[in-house]
């Protein structure tokens, strides 16, 4: 497997010497700032701060002391090359600035990655269909996304179509054991789907049958096969449906289920869309999922302190707070009294996401809203309620400056919560460059 791994950094390598008449350059930037108060409150578990200081994990430390409180600059240079028809690779470069603060130019705050995408899609016979992507798949949704899903990820994505009514799809994800969110070894993913209607009806669905040598760590937890099975229904263009249901390893207490549902609708002076989903956890399903990674360097004070042996990317902000590390951190050992417990409990939440924006050209206002509730058995459950407002002006398309009131920030601290959800509101500035060559 790592024959594959070394294969699809060479396609990526590749598409900075791909130049030709059919190569487009383009530059995203991102700027924002919020004015966080000193030691702000926010809303957190009170079993997982128990679990966290159990284990002597640097946690409530640094609610204040997170990249947007001084000024984040992100930027991704971006090429796409029409290599052959069908044949498509995207070559980015990214180089982050986390703060302008304890130096301007220091190394600590400075970070500049690759990224990159290839895609190939070909008619094989008639009604026989092809499609290969390997690469970066940012804010990944696997199926109906029942254990990965808005996630980071990098792997390969062979798929077969027969007559647009039966699939076959592999997908292989490097292993994400230090990744954001989900703790694993590699994912190898089998799943076999029917179509029934067509993307020009009001009615059609989409069943899948998914089988995957998964979620397992490479250390310390042998990977389990998981099952799932789901389906999707979309109706009136604008509204879907789809719920999915799973089990990892057949061992007693470790199924997984999945309800949602999303609406999305674009009209010239308006856009809104959201998903609402609800989701449960048995306790087997989740063991040994946890994922303790550091972004933050434990050895050094506050101060410049955005990077550890691991990256959280400022882009990740963009993405929804939920993901399965959200569920699958309350395990370990905390202490109640004086006594030691073992905390092993199926674990399930609801989630609304999305966004709301209304233009008045050359002015905009929106509101961005990601409300959370994740609730362990036995245990008190945890409201995450994100909300970004902004008021702007956009002079050309996709180019915006605005006025932001805020309660979202990023976490680095050791844990999956990797964003602080403020109990106040905070005011702040952004300027965005957002391109698509999609």
């Amino acid at each position: 497997m790592r024959f594959w791994l070394r294969t699809a950094n060479l396609f990526l390598l590749l598409g900075f010497g791909i130049l030709s008449a059919q190569t487009k350059f383009l530059v995203d930037a991102w700027y924002e700032y919020l004015n966080v108060s000193d030691d702000p409150s926010y809303y957190k578990s009170q079993v997982l701060t128990r679990l966290y200081n159990k284990n002597n994990w640097k946690q409530d430390n640094y609610g204040s002391e997170q990249p947007l409180s001084h000024g984040v600059t992100w930027l991704k240079f971006r090429t796409k090359t029409d290599v052959a028809p069908g044949i498509i690779l995207w070559a980015n470069l990214v180089g982050e600035h986390r703060g302008a603060s304890y130096g301007d130019r220091s190394s600590d705050n400075i970070f500049v990655y690759p990224s990159g995408f290839f895609r190939l899609e070909k008619q094989l016979f008639s009604d026989f269909d092809f499609r290969l992507k390997m690469g970066d798949f940012d804010d990944y949704r696997l199926n109906q996304g029942l254990y990965l899903f808005n996630q980071d990820v990098r792997g390969i994505e062979a798929e077969f179509e027969l007559s647009e009514a039966i699939s076959y799809k592999y997908f292989w994800v490097a292993d994400l054991v230090r990744s954001v969110g989900l703790r694993t070894d590699d994912l190898f993913v089998h799943t076999l789907a029917l179509n029934f209607g067509d993307s020009t009806s009001e009615y059609s669905s989409h069943s899948s049958v998914s089988m995957g040598k998964c979620l397992g760590d490479m250390d310390t937890v042998k990977s389990k096969l998981v099952w799932t099975l789901g389906s999707e229904f979309y109706w009136a263009k604008s509204w879907s449906g789809y719920f999915s249901a799973g089990n990892r390893g057949f061992d007693n207490r470790s199924g997984a289920y999945l309800l949602g549902g999303k609406f999305a609708q674009n009209r010239s002076k308006s856009e809104l869309n959201f998903r609402l989903e609800g989701r449960y956890y048995e306790e087997n399903f989740l063991s040994g999922l946890k994922n303790d990674v550091d972004y933050i360097d434990l050895e050094k004070t506050q101060g410049a302190n955005t990077i550890g042996n691991e990256l959280y990317p400022l882009s990740a902000y963009k993405n929804p707070f939920s993901q399965l590390a959200v569920f699958s951190e309350y395990q370990g050992v905390y202490t109640e009294g004086q006594k030691e417990k073992i905390l092993k409990t199926d674990v399930w939440g609801v989630s609304l996401q999305g966004e709301y924006l209304r233009r008045f050209e050359p002015f905009f206002a929106s509101v961005d809203f990601d409300l959370n509730y994740v609730k362990p058995d036995e245990f008190a459950g945890i409201l995450y309620p994100f909300c970004i407002f902004k008021i702007g002006y956009e002079p050309a398309k996709n180019n915006k400056i605005a006025f932001v009131v805020s309660n979202k920030g990023i976490n680095l601290n050791k844990s999956y919560k990797t964003f602080y959800a403020y109990k106040d509101f905070f005011w702040g500035l952004s300027f965005s460059r957002d391109l698509n060559f999609n």
